[in-house]
């Protein structure tokens, strides 16, 4: 089952991995329908596993992707090309800008010329929380399987339990080690 995410061409942005409410609405969609472990593990391969910067604004995708897209239009750096030219000669190879929030995003180069902006909340910026893949996955499990367990009372062993039986990470030591877990936890 593919999850619609309304971004439009051309810009890629994964969602799931980086709007809160996007991946409140994912986390609904799967208790309604009842997603097995295994098809919501399909859809969270793409969050990676690495560091990631989740935004809890009031800005919906469109929202964000249409602020972007006026800011670029308006800067001339819209269209394939310049928008290539406009992030290859930063020195990084990104750009980031502020939208009317104040929140920041960076720019990147996508992966297709179907997809060649490449969007994502910036690091530190307002409206963000900043934790590991693997936090946000068990996160989603959590919501989805055991929204009934108090978290505070149990953390590690149902940290545990998730990383163990649902995303195949080992399991952690204590509470110290549930922190950015807690803290995507708290978002909701």
């Amino acid at each position: 089952m593919e999850i619609d995410t309304n971004i439009p061409s051309p810009f890629l942005f994964n969602a799931l991995k980086h709007h809160l409410g996007f991946i409140k609405g994912f986390i609904e969609l799967a208790k309604s329908n009842s997603f097995s472990p295994e098809v919501i593990n399909g859809h969270l391969v793409k969050v990676g596993k690495s560091m990631i910067d989740i935004y809890h604004g009031a800005f919906e995708q469109t929202e964000i992707i249409d602020e972007i897209q006026r800011h670029l239009i308006s800067a001339d750096n819209f269209e394939i090309a310049t928008y290539h030219q406009f992030i290859t000669t930063a020195p990084k190879k990104y750009r980031t800008i502020n939208l009317s929030d104040g929140s920041s995003w960076t720019l990147l180069l996508g992966t297709t010329e179907q997809r060649y902006v490449h969007i994502h909340p910036s690091r530190g910026s307002l409206f963000t929380v900043r934790a590991k893949a693997t936090a946000l996955k068990a996160a989603i499990f959590i919501l989805i399987y055991y929204s009934e367990v108090p978290f505070s009372s149990a953390v590690v062993k149902l940290a545990n339990e998730v990383r163990m039986r649902f995303i195949g990470e080992s399991p952690i030591k204590n509470e110290t080690n549930t922190k950015g877990l807690q803290r995507v936890l708290n978002l909701f």
